[in-house]
């Protein structure tokens, strides 16, 4: 894997963690913990390689078209026996195409659906508010460009216990707010982010600190108000009220979809 070093300290202090504790449940944690998830990582390259071949195809059609075009433009003077018509609809066609395979390489969502649902299930049956699929990835290599990030998956907000809980194809990552060490917004290529560091305990093991950068161009604004309400701190009897307003906001948001707070977006 390319990036096998994210995260890893931050699972394997997880691991110890949970291990000495007898359970491979998150909530029974004493802390913040960080998980690497069984048969992730082969799960992992399985989505890089349907991106990478969704890309190769894209670029194959756009040159596929671009030879096409050419070929029509001398069809007459090569007696071909076809119009050059007809070469230049094929030779559209397939560059109209490049957009639909770019189109689903992006669509990791949709694959993750397909292949490993049990990921969504899991984030839906635990949050409080809608779960919002993104892209997880290292902070220090945020700006770097990489076809489907560092993992990808869904996250969960648990505003009334003051979590958030993200299943993601590699790592499973329950962050509770006493935990948050710092938060800050990066920005690449005009994608704007949130960066989250926090700690991972393991006993009396000194604290591992998790550095991680979420991303969801789709729902960018309430990623950012969903965070905040389930990670900054709270004043003593204000929760409640917290609690209501996120779930009021989600109503407002999308009205339709009122009777379905589970309903990934």
């Amino acid at each position: 894997m390319k990036h096998d070093g994210f995260l890893a300290r931050a699972s394997e202090a997880g691991e110890t963690h949970l291990r000495r504790k007898g359970t491979r449940h998150l909530f029974d944690a004493d802390g913040s913990i960080c998980l690497r998830r069984e048969g992730g990582e082969a799960l992992f390259q399985r989505l890089q390689r349907y991106a990478r071949a969704e890309l190769l195809k894209g670029l194959a059609a756009a040159v596929l078209g671009v030879g096409v075009m050419i070929l029509g433009s001398r069809s007459v003077s090569l007696g071909l026996p076809v119009p050059p018509t007809v070469f230049y609809v094929v030779g559209v066609g397939l560059l109209v195409s490049v957009g639909w395979f770019l189109w689903r390489a992006g669509q990791y969502d949709r694959w993750i659906d397909r292949h490993a649902p049990t990921i969504s299930e899991s984030a839906t049956a635990a949050s409080e508010l809608r779960p919002i699929r993104l892209t997880i990835e290292d902070p220090e290599t945020f700006d770097q460009f990489k076809l489907v990030g560092d993992d990808c998956g869904f996250i969960a907000f648990l505003p009334s216990t003051r979590m958030i809980l993200i299943e993601g194809i590699r790592y499973r990552q329950l962050i509770r707010a006493e935990d948050l060490t710092e938060t800050y917004e990066q920005e690449a290529a005009s994608v704007r982010s949130i960066a989250l560091e926090y700690r991972v305990y393991a006993d009396a093991v000194e604290p591992v600190v998790a550095k991680i950068t979420l991303s969801s161009t789709k729902h960018w604004g309430r990623l950012q108000t969903c965070l905040s309400g389930c990670l900054c701190p709270v004043e003593e009897g204000e929760l409640d009220g917290l609690v209501n307003t996120l779930k009021e906001m989600d109503t407002i948001m999308d009205p339709n979809n009122a009777d379905d707070p589970g309903r990934l977006i």
